[in-house]
């Protein structure tokens, strides 16, 4: 009687422990339903998009963009530049590896973060003691030549010192057609000053005034195929001589010259050769006193055969501009323009 009881004992309980194991299989099975079947594809993508950003500590660029492409380590895009498949191999495999510059950084969050552009090896950084700041430039303009007396003295100091400079010319000869040659072999800048510098003629009316800078610009490139479109007005745009001769002429010279293409420079430092200077120390003493830092001094000095004091004067004020820092240049297509209101 015992040995029948314990075997259905032995029966029920096997009964049991199979209906345990298949009732474990069913949750099993219910779960996985839950997780494969009941959610959407598009639940399931965002799902694994905030996995993937809970993730990564960099936010990687579009390389695809041109602008961002530029901006980017030469090591860096070349990373970048893979097949889809092989970077989206790379991503599952390790976000670190996705982005071999911040490895360092990620494996250890207490990694010193280094400035790249301090360490280019292609940068040279010169001493503080040695760097070169800007002080200023000098354009050495002359005015009313060339003569025979000054102008070729005036050259050898620019060429001795190798200055370059700014001449203003007047109507010309053959003799004088030499200088305008070596003035623009030595690389000057020759400029308009006019054909004439009669007052009465030039300022007369708006036709001969533009025509006193179109006849001597039309000469010029003739005979030395060099085309000059800088011009100076005898007594500056600002001059009020001009009044005498015709109210209104300097307003319409300066906008109709530079509607054909010329382009008139005043000065903002005045050497006072032409007036009240005296004596070669007043000429350079009223340049090297006007000077300033920081912008484009335009000099006024004249080349006439009387004008000895700007020839003596003329090495001390190229050696105190050059003791000083400053720059000497001719005019060109770059040079800020300089120009007086207009006062007529």
């Amino acid at each position: 009687m015992k040995k029948g009881v314990g075997f259905g004992r032995a029966i029920r309980n096997g009964i049991l422990f199979t209906l345990a194991i298949l009732s474990v299989i069913g949750a099993l099975s219910l779960v996985y339903d839950l997780v494969t079947q009941n959610f959407e594809p598009s639940q399931v993508a965002s799902i694994e998009t905030k996995a993937s950003e809970s993730n990564s500590t960099t936010q990687i660029p579009d390389i695809s963009n041109p602008i961002l492409e530029e901006s980017l380590s030469d090591n860096f895009k070349d990373t970048y530049h893979e097949t889809d498949s092989e970077s989206s191999n790379m991503a599952e495999e390790s976000n670190v590896q996705e982005h071999p510059e911040t490895t360092e950084q990620l494996e250890n969050p207490e990694a010193e973060v280094i400035d790249e552009s301090a360490s280019n090896e292609n940068t040279v950084s010169l001493p503080v003691e040695e760097q070169e700041e800007y002080v200023g430039t000098i354009c050495l303009t002359f005015d009313d030549g060339p003569s025979l007396e000054i102008t070729n003295q005036i050259l050898d100091i620019l060429q001795e010192k190798n200055v370059k400079a700014t001449f203003f010319i007047l109507n010309y000869d053959d003799e004088k057609l030499k200088i305008i040659n070596r003035e623009i072999e030595d690389g000057h800048t020759v400029a308009l000053h006019g054909y004439s510098h009669d007052y009465a003629t030039i300022y007369s009316s708006l036709e001969s005034i533009t025509n006193n800078f179109v006849a001597l610009q039309e000469k010029l490139y003739t005979d030395t195929g060099y085309y000059s479109n800088f011009i100076r007005f005898p007594g500056g745009s600002s001059n009020t001589v001009s009044k005498s001769y015709c109210t209104g002429i300097m307003t319409e010279a300066t906008q109709t010259l530079s509607q054909m293409g010329f382009v008139y420079f005043d000065w903002n430092v005045d050497s006072q050769d032409a007036g009240r200077a005296q004596s070669a120390n007043e000429v350079y003493t009223n340049v090297t006193s006007t000077l300033i830092e920081g912008r484009t001094n335009v000099v006024l000095m004249h080349d006439a055969s009387d004008k000895t004091y700007t020839l003596e004067a003329l090495s001390s004020i190229i050696d105190y501009g050059l003791e000083h820092g400053f720059e000497f240049k001719p005019i060109t297509q770059d040079t800020k323009v300089v120009q007086h209101n207009v006062n007529n």
